[in-house]
Protein backbone atom coordinates (compact mmCIF):
# COMPACT_ATOMS: atom_id res chain seq x y z
CA UNK A 1 0.00 0.00 0.00
CA UNK A 2 0.75 3.49 -0.83
CA UNK A 3 0.90 6.22 1.81
CA UNK A 4 1.15 10.23 2.08
CA UNK A 5 3.14 11.09 4.91
CA UNK A 6 3.67 14.69 6.92
CA UNK A 7 4.92 15.97 10.46
CA UNK A 8 3.34 17.72 13.37
CA UNK A 9 6.13 19.60 14.99
CA UNK A 10 4.94 20.80 18.82
CA UNK A 11 7.59 22.29 21.04
CA UNK A 12 7.73 22.18 25.44
CA UNK A 13 10.33 25.42 27.07
CA UNK A 14 12.03 23.96 29.90
CA UNK A 15 11.84 26.41 32.68
CA UNK A 16 15.25 27.44 34.59
CA UNK A 17 14.00 26.08 37.71
CA UNK A 18 14.08 22.68 36.73
CA UNK A 19 17.61 22.37 37.26
CA UNK A 20 16.75 22.81 40.96
CA UNK A 21 13.63 20.28 40.82
CA UNK A 22 13.66 17.06 42.81
CA UNK A 23 13.35 13.68 40.71
CA UNK A 24 9.40 13.60 41.50
CA UNK A 25 8.84 16.98 40.28
CA UNK A 26 10.66 16.73 36.78
CA UNK A 27 8.54 13.10 36.29
CA UNK A 28 5.40 14.87 37.16
CA UNK A 29 5.87 18.13 35.12
CA UNK A 30 7.05 15.75 32.12
CA UNK A 31 4.49 13.93 32.58
CA UNK A 32 1.94 17.05 33.00
CA UNK A 33 3.76 18.61 29.75
CA UNK A 34 3.87 15.56 27.27
CA UNK A 35 0.38 14.82 28.08
CA UNK A 36 -0.59 17.95 27.00
CA UNK A 37 1.58 17.61 23.70
CA UNK A 38 -0.32 14.44 23.59
CA UNK A 39 -3.87 15.77 23.75
CA UNK A 40 -3.08 18.68 21.10
CA UNK A 41 -1.41 16.41 18.63
CA UNK A 42 -4.78 13.35 19.26
CA UNK A 43 -7.22 16.36 18.38
CA UNK A 44 -5.15 17.88 15.82
CA UNK A 45 -4.70 14.41 13.59
CA UNK A 46 -8.29 14.09 12.79
CA UNK A 47 -8.69 17.47 12.08
CA UNK A 48 -5.93 17.87 9.00
CA UNK A 49 -7.46 18.79 5.76
CA UNK A 50 -7.40 15.69 4.51
CA UNK A 51 -8.57 12.76 6.92
CA UNK A 52 -7.54 9.23 7.37
CA UNK A 53 -4.32 10.36 9.07
CA UNK A 54 -2.87 8.33 11.53
CA UNK A 55 0.63 8.47 13.93
CA UNK A 56 3.15 6.49 13.07
CA UNK A 57 5.96 7.14 15.16
CA UNK A 58 7.55 10.08 17.38
CA UNK A 59 10.58 12.02 18.52
CA UNK A 60 11.64 13.96 21.26
CA UNK A 61 14.47 16.27 20.93
CA UNK A 62 16.27 18.69 23.35
CA UNK A 63 17.75 21.82 21.72
CA UNK A 64 19.36 24.33 24.72
CA UNK A 65 15.59 25.14 26.67
CA UNK A 66 13.38 23.46 24.11
CA UNK A 67 12.10 19.94 23.94
CA UNK A 68 11.02 19.95 20.15
CA UNK A 69 8.34 16.79 19.79
CA UNK A 70 7.91 15.74 15.93
CA UNK A 71 5.05 13.28 15.01
CA UNK A 72 5.23 11.45 11.59
CA UNK A 73 1.69 10.80 10.21
CA UNK A 74 0.62 9.07 7.08
CA UNK A 75 -2.68 8.06 5.49
CA UNK A 76 -3.20 5.91 2.47
CA UNK A 77 -3.01 7.31 -0.88
CA UNK A 78 -6.29 6.63 -2.81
Amino acid sequence: MDYEYGFLVETIEVKDEIADATADELRQGFASGLAGLAHKISTMVPTLPRSGFEVVSHDLTKIDRHLILSVLIRRPLG
